[in-house]
């Protein structure tokens, strides 16, 4: 990257020394007299354009160079909203795979509360009430294979 300090040094500078080259010339012209020396000033009026002119180029420069930060910007703000976009499928793919464990989680707890109540139930010899917590561990089961299925367990 350019020193952006340099420009404007150099432009004044040069404007510093093309000012004292034009004193010089009107000083040698007119040779002290003050008549002749207005007249010759008065020549130079397009002295008073180049100055002008070079401030109008220095505005298109100014410009220019603004329209390429805007556009580097938009550029940035494009890409930050890509980045975030993604950044947002990967928080719901993650929601998605919480939601998932934890459906997981509560399956295997409920099978496991089954689990025990039968085994408490067995010493009660409640055959009846046996068999129907068994067959609901079964349904709890075939539960947990589907979400596992849906998981990509096979």
């Amino acid at each position: 990257m350019k020193n952006p300090v340099r420009f404007p040094i150099f432009a004044l500078i040069s404007t510093f020394v093309l000012w004292m080259i034009y004193f010089l010339v009107v000083r040698c012209v007119s040779q002290g007299d003050w008549v002749k020396s207005g007249q010759f000033g008065d020549s130079f009026g397009a002295l008073n354009t180049l100055f002008t002119g070079w401030a109008f180029v220095v505005v298109l420069a100014t410009l220019y160079q603004q329209s390429k930060q805007i556009a580097e910007t938009k550029s940035d703000v494009e890409k930050e909203h890509k980045l975030q976009e993604q950044t947002m499928a990967f928080v719901k793919d993650q929601a998605d795979a919480l939601a998932s464990v934890a459906r997981l989680n509560a399956l295997t707890a409920r099978i496991e509360a089954y689990h025990v109540q039968i085994e408490d139930m067995k010493a009660s010899k409640n055959l009846h009430l046996v068999a129907k917590l068994v067959e609901e561990r079964r349904d709890l089961l075939l539960k947990l294979d589907e979400v596992l299925k849906l998981n990509g367990d096979r």
